[in-house]
């Protein structure tokens, strides 16, 4: 167990880091935080839906990692991906639902990415290291947050935290 914040405790990967998906943003340490942004324990849904970390490209949250308020060890996520990207891996649903069964999967609607864009969810450590690992995955998210990136700039920046990122970016 890692302390995130008093009284929330997660599993984390042996390193003690959160599984960010850093990978997925095209030159992140050129690009920060300019184009993207990393918010430590933001207040949004916090009555609700608690969250650790929310990671922000042009006016959208492409990746939120948070916590069951009922149960603060467990962890809950989704991530946002391009659909045109997620539809050249994954072409019918049960082919997501046979390599990610725990996972699911819905329409997203902010309107920086317009119409291509699915949100994926998760629950649990294991289950967002397995999403996150997968390249069909990594190649969506890539493709939206390219085209998030060549829209605009971060809307989010002042809400930077610049020690997560910079441990962040120490790992990659």
């Amino acid at each position: 167990m890692y302390r995130i914040a008093a009284p929330v405790e997660v599993e984390v990967d042996e390193h003690g880091t959160l599984i960010i998906p850093l990978h997925c943003i095209p030159r992140p340490a050129a690009t920060e935080p300019a184009y993207w942004s990393i918010s430590c324990l933001p207040a949004t849904n916090i009555s609700t839906w608690p969250r650790l970390a929310c990671f922000n490209i042009n006016v959208m949250e492409t990746f939120v990692v948070g916590y069951f308020k009922e149960d603060p060890g467990q962890l809950w996520a989704f991530l946002n991906v391009s659909m045109e990207g997620f539809t050249e891996v994954y072409a019918q649903p049960k082919q997501f639902a046979a390599a990610h069964p725990e996972a699911s999967f819905e329409p997203s609607n902010y309107e920086a990415a317009g119409h291509d864009q699915v949100r994926l969810m998760v629950d649990g450590l294991d289950q967002l290291e397995r999403l996150i690992a997968d390249p069909g995955v990594q190649y969506a998210a890539r493709l939206l947050n390219l085209h998030l990136m060549r829209k605009r700039t971060n809307l989010y920046a002042r809400y930077h935290c610049y020690d997560l990122a910079d441990r962040l970016l120490a790992a990659v």
